[in-house]
């Protein structure tokens, strides 16, 4: 039997959680876990989430926290105070840069020599796996 639960974090850019400053939004619909969070309330799922901005290189760097809220969206995580390991993560959502698609996933990530779209995946990979047990993996690409 499938969980009704699911407890996500996100490693992505704003493209993602985009709420621009210059413009204000007048709530989270500018983000993508508001609208997953609507479509598994809609179909009697739980839905929970949190997230960094950055791209794939900061984020395999592996200290993250969780500076995302939303209004009507369950909280995660509570980086401030508790290991990761603690958040009982269910998926995880990772998003490579908007403005890579047009090279190979083996290639060195623009501006960061030495770490490709694939490697940063891995480490990210491997590194939630150690936290938590029978995590789902996402990729997107914008």
């Amino acid at each position: 039997m499938q969980s009704q639960d699911d407890r996500m974090f996100v490693f992505c850019h704003s493209l993602i959680d985009h709420r621009p400053p210059a413009i204000a939004t007048p709530s989270d619909e500018t983000t993508i876990p508001h609208w997953i969070y609507l479509l598994a309330k809609e179909a009697g799922r739980s839905y929970a989430a949190g997230g960094q901005y950055g791209f794939l290189p900061q984020h395999a760097a592996l200290l993250p926290f969780a500076p995302w809220g939303y209004d009507s969206v369950p909280g995660v995580w509570e980086s401030d105070t508790k290991p990761f390991s603690s958040a009982d993560i269910s998926t995880v959502l990772i998003t490579a840069g908007n403005f890579v698609q047009w090279q190979a996933s083996t290639a060195e990530y623009p501006g960061d020599p030495g770490v490709s779209q694939i490697s940063a995946n891995n480490d990210i990979i491997d590194w939630v796996n150690q936290q938590e047990s029978a995590v789902r993996f996402y990729m997107y690409e914008n």
